[in-house]
């Protein structure tokens, strides 16, 4: 009886000390994977913009036609998973590439607004991250990356990248996934193998 009582205690102690551990570090873990995930998104729509932008340069000086510059950016945007935009220093959408709405904002302007926003910066030289509807432009919350739009080494405009949320949390969603199913998986071996020590 002594001997099953500190048995059940033993159990109950390693299991508890077990189902902690495996919580913290799959936090930790998650939150590690989460991070880098978002830098290394960043990052590629950064490349990405800067890629575009050399596209589009091409295409402004004749080097290639339009329907080039149009299926390279049909392209990317698939690749992506994401809307792409290339706007004209006084804030008119000049080229439309997305998945999901091919035309719905080609030809728009952006409001005063908008322009204050996000293409001042950029206009200044600098490439800006927002988190958030765009200027109520997106139903869903998007990351969006915008960079300046560079012909002849002068800013022209600006090419702005949008990423949905919900591309991005697909993403957490398996890895949380795959990661319980481990921890799962582990705290069952760990007490089949303290329940035989």
């Amino acid at each position: 009886m002594m001997f099953r009582s500190v048995f059940v205690r033993l159990i109950v102690t390693y299991f508890f000390i077990m189902i902690i551990t495996l919580v913290v570090l799959g936090l930790l873990l998650t939150q590690m994977f989460k991070h880098n995930y978002m830098e290394e998104r960043r990052t590629q729509l950064r490349e990405e913009a800067v890629e575009i932008s050399r596209l589009g340069e091409e295409s402004a000086l004749g080097m290639i036609s339009e329907e080039t510059l149009y299926m390279g950016l049909r392209a990317t945007a698939r690749h992506l998973k994401a809307a792409i935009w290339i706007v004209d220093r006084f804030g008119f959408v000049w080229r439309v590439a997305d998945p999901n709405q091919e035309s719905q904002w080609e030809g728009q302007q952006f409001t005063k607004e908008e322009f204050s926003q996000y293409m001042k910066q950029i206009l200044e030289g600098h490439t800006i991250e927002s988190w958030g509807n765009f200027g109520k432009r997106f139903q869903t919350p998007v990351l969006t990356v915008g960079s300046p739009f560079v012909v002849n080494n002068r800013i022209i405009g600006a090419i702005f990248i949008h990423t949905q949320l919900k591309e991005i949390q697909r993403v957490y969603y398996n890895l949380y996934s795959q990661l319980w199913r481990s921890a799962i998986l582990s705290g069952i071996l760990a007490i089949t193998l303290i329940s035989w020590i």
